[in-house]
C-alpha cells in the first residue's frame, strides 16, 4: 500500500516477520507493518499484525490484504481494527488450531508498559480475532531479562498431547537472544487461561559456539519456526 491524497494506510513501512500457513484449504501470510517511524517520533509504535490471503491454491499466483487483526481489550463483534482501537505495538504475530480452535498469538505491550509480553486471542477464521486479548506472560525470569524486558516471536509445535509455544527473549541484535517455551496440556488446558500454560525452567536454545569476548559469535539467535524433514521424520528448528 502506499499513501494517496485522502488516504493513509496503517501498513506502509517496517515489513517484519512473514509466517507462513495453510489453513483449511488456503494460503495464508500473517505479517507485522506500520506507518513510518518519522510520524511517532523514531518509535515503532504503530506496529501491528495483518493477514494476506492467497486468491487460489497456488502460494506462487495472486494475493489479497485482508486486513489488520484486531489485537486490543475492548473487542465487539464486528469491530474494524484501527491504530487507534488496537494497543499498540502488536507484533510477530503466528496461529495455532487447538482442540479445533484457531488462536493468535503475538508479542505486544501491556497498557501504560514498555515490555513485551505474550498475548493470546480466539479467532473466529484466520482473518478474524474474535475477542479480547489475554496476556499470557511477562518476561520475568532471570535469563529472560539479562538485556532488555522482551518476549516476541512465537513459533507454535505440538507434540503427542502437549501444545508448545517457543518464544524468544532478550534483544535480538544481542549475543542474549535466545528460545524458551511455554507448554500446554491439550486434555485438560484452556489456551485462554494463562494459569494452564507452564513455562520452561531455563532458556531452551542459546547462543552456543564456545568464543568468549571480545571474539565474535553466533549472535541473535531466536525467532524460530518449525517445519518437518522432507520424509515427514524429523521436525525440525529454523531460527535466526
Amino acid at each position: 500500500p502506499r499513501d494517496t491524497e485522502g488516504n493513509k494506510p496503517w501498513n506502509v513501512a517496517n515489513y517484519w516477520a512473514p509466517e507462513l500457513h495453510y489453513i483449511d484449504g488456503r494460503w495464508y501470510i500473517y505479517y507485522t507493518a506500520g506507518r513510518p517511524t518519522s510520524e511517532f517520533g523514531g518509535h515503532y509504535y504503530s506496529q501491528r499484525s495483518g493477514v494476506l490471503r492467497a486468491k487460489s491454491s497456488d502460494p506462487f499466483g495472486e494475493w489479497e490484504d485482508m486486513g489488520m487483526l484486531y489485537t486490543g481489550d475492548h473487542y465487539t463483534e464486528g469491530i474494524v481494527p484501527t491504530l487507534e482501537n488496537t494497543e499498540y505495538f502488536a507484533i510477530d504475530l503466528n496461529v495455532m488450531e487447538i482442540n479445533g480452535t484457531l488462536y493468535a498469538v503475538w508479542s505486544g505491550n501491556p497498557v501504560g508498559s514498555t515490555t513485551q509480553s505474550l498475548f493470546i486471542a480466539e479467532m473466529k477464521d484466520p482473518c478474524t480475532i474474535g475477542s479480547n486479548r489475554v496476556k499470557l506472560s511477562d518476561p520475568d525470569q532471570p535469563w529472560e531479562l539479562l538485556t532488555s524486558t522482551i518476549q516476541e516471536g512465537p513459533a507454535m509445535i505440538k507434540h503427542g498431547n502437549k501444545a508448545f509455544i517457543v518464544y524468544s527473549c532478550n534483544p535480538s541484535w544481542t549475543k542474549n537472544y535466545r528460545l524458551a517455551w511455554l507448554m500446554l496440556d491439550m486434555n485438560d488446558g484452556d489456551p485462554m487461561n494463562p494459569a494452564d500454560w507452564q513455562k520452561s525452567s531455563n532458556y531452551a536454545f542459546w547462543r552456543c559456539d564456545n568464543t568468549k569476548e571480545p571474539v565474535s559469535g553466533v549472535n541473535g539467535l531466536g525467532h524460530c519456526t518449525f517445519t518437518k524433514s522432507p520424509d515427514g521424520t524429523e521436525a525440525w528448528i529454523v531460527y535466526h
